[in-house]
């Protein structure tokens, strides 16, 4: 028997998952009897240890798991793995080369966690503060299928498909808008998928996804705040196939469930249905597959060395964790599958500070680099009942402003289209602004949308001005399907 390597040495710092390691023992020469495996091991950071024969070759890999290095803490583990391949049960005889020890070093080095923030307070009842004051309202020549805020530029950041595909920004301090359009911005008969838009974490530019097309737009140039004509739109065409074998080389991406800019240029596109997360710089056009996920919505941590992610779509909800640091690949550092009475609803969003997570399903969790509290439950916000009518969600979106110590989130049903076809008389299709205290959570408000010259609206997205003290509301009105933009004080 030989055992190849002939000793392990690993590293670890106290953020990340439990180590793995591996080896390989082989045996060489005549064998006219079998061989059975019997493996001790000390514990001081070895867990467990574990062999798979692997009868092709003659050869048994020994799997070594190790506690998780924030649990051990700073220094320096010594294991021995005893490793022997023997003829009878009783081992009393044993293969040349057997037995074998195996010497296994451990090293964890980084800083240790800080106290896990304490659970908030129960959630208080909302308060039924009337109906949403209005400052102004202005009606939209376009729909809005997504939309997001650049601080940056203090502007929204919106995607119209009708009448024509186009990215629009408007200033609401100045009510000025401006727009460009987004070239073969279109829905195909494979893509069934609403637009995503990502505004780049420096607030500049943005990256839109639609169908099997990704458009880069520079929303500002020689720092003043306006569109460029559309030669500057960079539109990049991802070939449909089957399954991924039919054009190894290329990438495989039928329509974008979420898209992520974590840098002027850089994206990553979680798309529908298909297991293909793909990393995209959107002014090259150099792209790879990086992941084999699908059915994810995601959101970039504020100091953009994670994305968080929400998947409803296996039966219960998992909350996942991805490094945007490079890697070989692009699984999730950690995930956490969450019980019922967690479940996300899909849709999350992240805090100003990054420090929590908050689901459509009002549940709120810590977000960490340490494993021990990441995507641990952290308490929930005050709603209302959730809406009865079939395909729709407890929260739509969710804004937090560190600049005004308040969160915003508006209640009603999901954007999925189901409901639109008795939206007018069904009580669920209307919408409700909540406001929390960002530090507590706990509810200070809580506004009744109030109906337009158009009759009921519905608001789907909410964002606050750069310094806080505003708040600018989407709303759609279902009797002419209208959108406006809100401001409210």
């Amino acid at each position: 028997m030989s055992v190849s390597p002939g000793s392990v040495t690993l590293n670890a710092d106290t953020r990340d998952n439990a180590p793995r390691a591996s080896l390989v023992a082989r045996l060489s020469g005549d064998l006219d009897r079998d061989v059975q495996p019997y493996i001790e091991h000390t514990a001081n950071a070895i867990t467990g240890v574990g062999f798979i024969e692997n009868t092709d070759d003659r050869s048994g890999t020994v799997h070594i798991s190790f506690a998780v290095p924030e649990t051990l803490g700073p220094g320096t583990y010594r294991d021995t793995v005893t490793l022997k391949l023997c003829y009878d049960p009783a081992c009393t005889e044993q293969v040349i080369g057997s037995p074998r020890q195996i010497s296994v070093n451990l090293t964890v080095t980084g800083g240790v966690a800080s106290p896990a923030e304490p659970a908030l307070a129960p959630a208080s009842s909302l308060p039924d503060s009337g109906t949403l004051a209005i400052e102004s309202s202005v009606l939209l020549d376009h729909d809005v299928l997504d939309a997001e805020y650049s601080k940056a530029l203090d502007a929204i950041v919106m995607v119209s498909g009708s009448p024509s595909p186009k990215l629009h920004v408007y200033y609401p301090a100045t009510g000025v808008k401006r727009s460009v359009t987004v070239d073969d911005l279109r829905t195909s008969n494979r893509s069934n998928r609403l637009p995503s838009v990502s505004v780049s974490p420096d607030g500049l530019s943005a990256n839109v996804a639609f169908g099997e097309q990704l458009s880069h737009v520079n929303l500002n140039r020689g720092g003043d705040p306006f569109l460029p004509g559309g030669s500057s739109v960079n539109m990049i065409d991802r070939p449909a196939m089957s399954s991924p074998s039919d054009a190894p080389s290329a990438l495989w991406l039928i329509s974008a469930n979420d898209l992520v800019s974590i840098g002027s240029e850089i994206a990553f596109v979680f798309p529908h249905a298909m297991p293909n997360i793909l990393k995209i710089n959107a002014r090259s056009g150099e792209s790879s597959r990086v992941g084999d996920d699908s059915d994810l919505l995601a959101r970039l941590h504020p100091e953009g060395n994670a994305i968080y992610t929400s998947n409803v779509n296996r039966g219960a909800s998992t909350l996942s964790r991805y490094s945007t640091e490079v890697r070989p690949d692009f699984q999730p550092v950690r995930s956490r599958t969450l019980p019922s009475e967690e479940k996300t609803c899909d849709n999350l969003w992240l805090s100003a500070n990054g420090r929590r997570i908050y689901t459509a399903c009002a549940k709120i969790f810590r977000t960490s680099a340490y494993p021990s509290q990441d995507m641990s439950a952290l308490g929930a916000l005050a709603v209302y009942n959730a809406p009865v009518y079939p395909g729709t969600s407890t929260l739509v979106d969710l804004q937090d402003s560190a600049e005004a110590g308040q969160i915003a989130a508006l209640q009603g049903p999901s954007r999925n289209g189901s409901f639109i076809g008795t939206c007018q008389v069904h009580l669920s299709c209307r919408t409700r602004l909540h406001l929390y205290d960002s530090t507590t959570t706990q509810a200070t408000a809580s506004y009744a949308i109030p109906a337009s010259t158009s009759g009921q609206q519905v608001a789907w997205h909410v964002f606050y001005s750069k310094d806080g003290t505003r708040k600018y509301l989407i709303t759609w009105s279902p009797g002419d399907s209208s959108y406006r933009i809100l401001t409210v004080q």
